[in-house]
């Protein structure tokens, strides 16, 4: 029966949708990975013909509905990693995984969010999964002929495989607690995501006695947010000394960890130690190109990237199932990771 490219991808070392994207000649891959993919292909007796007959023979077999066993996953322009380690490949990853287990086809398209893929709109997919984010213009969309799933964003009427947004605040709050902090600073977009964070944070603050003042909670328009990180600890810093800063707040939890990972190179600029002067916290768990190194030790709400992708694919409004009924909504938990860029305050 050959390898699957589950097994190929771990055979070379690379991700499972690197694989894909190969053997479908799509963009993406550098032409020595897509040449080695294909001749570890070829060795292992894997068939990108025969695979596509055996998919078409089940589904012209299929009894239900007439369902093609395919899903289409759409992505922005500008959020398309063949990175597997980045946060968008961890999910992509645990998207393909679950595909290959459910024996469903993925068709991933880069485009921007405010138009439907041709393929979704000519019914040739069973569902879409949506990357979406809260500044885009949903209603430009129009009506989706498909069932849609959500990751991470809620929208209305569509289902949603999310987080325990507020609950990871609050844990990251328990920790700063637990250290003996209470002044702590805030940054991230302006986007509801952040401010579930930002409202947990702040209740788990609240049982030590801790607080966020509202000069010390940032937000930089959700556009700019990528770059944002050491934009808004400019604006906390302000030109004040690190004794002005101590006074105001002793630790900063960020958005994600991309922009805490700037913000701490901010801090530094600035004469700040992390986290001697300054502990920092982030929010996702996944490691920015070029920064695993300093990735790794973040302190950090890790969110369960690759089941947050596998998901997508079994909540039944993915299209595989169940394609009438309620909007469904499944929040998965974080959990805390406690690395070396928090530590007790040096007042205590």
């Amino acid at each position: 029966m050959g390898m699957t490219q589950k097994e190929l991808a771990e055979q070379l070392n690379v991700s499972p949708m690197t694989v894909s994207r190969a053997l479908r000649g799509e963009p993406g891959v550098s032409e020595e990975v897509r040449q080695a993919i294909l001749a570890a292909a070829q060795d292992s007796g894997y068939s990108v013909e025969s695979n596509y007959h055996a998919r078409l023979l089940k589904r012209q077999n299929d009894q239900q509905g007439g369902l093609h066993h395919v899903v289409c996953v759409m992505l922005p322009h500008s959020q398309r990693e063949d990175d597997a380690h980045s946060f968008f490949g961890k999910i992509l990853r645990g998207i393909e995984e679950a595909a290959n287990e459910l024996d469903i086809e993925i068709i991933l398209v880069s485009q921007e969010l405010d138009r439907l893929p041709r393929v979704v709109l000519r019914r040739q997919v069973d569902g879409l999964v949506r990357f979406s984010t809260p500044e885009h213009d949903h209603t430009a969309l129009g009506q989706c002929p498909v069932p849609q799933v959500s990751v991470i964003t809620e929208l209305p009427g569509i289902d949603v495989v999310t987080v325990a947004n507020y609950g990871g605040g609050q844990r990251l709050g328990e920790h700063f607690c637990e250290l003996g902090h209470r002044r702590l600073a805030f940054i991230g977009p302006d986007v509801p995501i952040a401010h579930k964070r930002l409202a947990g944070l702040r209740a788990a603050l609240n049982t030590c006695g801790g607080r966020i003042d509202d000069q010390d909670a940032r937000f930089a328009p959700a556009p700019d947010a990528v770059n944002a990180g050491r934009e808004l600890v400019e604006r906390l810093i302000d030109g004040q000394s690190r004794e002005q800063i101590a006074k105001r707040f002793t630790g900063l939890v960020v958005y994600n960890d991309y922009m805490a990972i700037h913000a701490i190179e901010a801090l530094k600029a600035h004469g700040l130690r992390v986290p001697e002067d300054v502990s920092v916290a982030g929010f996702d768990g996944a490691a920015p190109r070029g920064m695993r190194r300093q990735e790794e030790q973040l302190t950090t709400a890790a969110m369960p990237l690759a089941q947050l992708g596998a998901e997508t694919l079994r909540v039944p409004g993915a299209g595989l199932a169940h394609r009438e009924g309620v909007r469904r909504r499944l929040v998965l938990d974080v959990n805390l990771i406690r690395g070396k860029t928090t530590a007790p305050p040096r007042s205590r």
